[in-house]
């Protein structure tokens, strides 16, 4: 799910737009991106960490 930070009521935090400009669907891209990452290296120390519990 995206959400257009440019319709949050920003004035109730204090600001009168959006204080961090950027494009929100790219910065979801980034995340998706990183957390794909994330399970790849968890899934890579559990092997390594199976081969030093286990060596052949």
């Amino acid at each position: 799910m995206t959400t257009n930070a440019n319709s949050f009521r920003w004035d109730a935090a204090g600001y009168e737009s959006n204080p961090i400009p950027g494009d929100t669907e790219q910065a979801a891209d980034v995340l998706r991106r990183y957390t794909n990452l994330q399970t790849y290296f968890e899934d890579m120390v559990t092997a390594l960490r199976g081969l030093e519990t286990n060596p052949r």
